[in-house]
Order: structure tokens, then sequence, then C-alpha cells
């Protein structure tokens, strides 16, 4: 019962929905329960990396597709 307090699950869903996307719009991404830190905290560590993956994944495969076309 603490714990539904305590997340908010014992409001009605779309309470709970209004709360979620007012949190979403003010950079509020919530607290991981895994690893104990800000979600938005954990994006921005991931972020760097996972952009540097797509930039090179991009052209190679844009590479590839064009080398399968001839």
């Amino acid at each position: 019962q603490e714990l539904a307090e305590r997340f908010g699950f014992d409001q009605p869903i779309w309470q709970q929905y209004l709360i979620w996307i007012g949190n979403f719009f003010t950079g509020n991404l919530g607290l991981s329960l895994h690893f104990r830190q800000s979600v938005a905290l954990l994006i921005g560590n991931t972020l760097p990396a996972t952009l540097e993956l797509v930039h090179g994944a991009g052209p190679a495969a844009a590479a590839l597709r064009q080398a399968d076309d001839i």
C-alpha cells in the first residue's frame, strides 16, 4: 500500500497519465528502479555513444545497400 502511494498507483489511471505527461515535458522522466538514478541522466550518459553508433552505421548501411543494388 505504501509503495502504491509512493509511486502514485493509488490514483486513477487518467490522473497518473496526466502527471506522467507533465513530468515528461518538464524533463522529469522518473527514477530507474534498476539503477536507482534519474532516467534522464542515464539517457544523457549513453546518448553520445548511441549517436556515434548511428552516425557510423548510417553510411555503412547505405554503402552496403548500394553495393547490393549493383
